[in-house]
């Protein structure tokens, strides 16, 4: 129920929202993030997220760059804005 919250929250925002899927998911969950995509409410982004993972020690920067990516293909680079440079 948070994670569908949390969203909900998100989309309020009038902002893109795009969701990772993730193995842990239930089939309800699924359902709810296929919909959204279907109607262009939201972007689902490409991977597959183990629920059994391990956490990377690196977690935070892996999901930045992974995060960075995405924003780049949509507005060029911004790394050098980004690093203050």
């Amino acid at each position: 129920a948070d994670s569908t919250s949390m969203i909900s929250e998100a989309l309020a925002t009038g902002r893109p929202v795009g969701l990772f899927r993730f193995s842990g998911m239930s089939p309800r969950h699924h359902l709810f993030a296929e919909n959204l995509a279907a109607a262009g409410h939201v972007s689902l982004l490409p991977g597959n997220w183990r629920a059994d993972q391990t956490v990377a020690p690196d977690a935070a920067r892996e999901a930045s760059a992974i995060v960075l990516t995405h924003l780049e293909r949509r507005h060029g680079p911004l790394a050098a804005s980004i690093q203050g440079t």
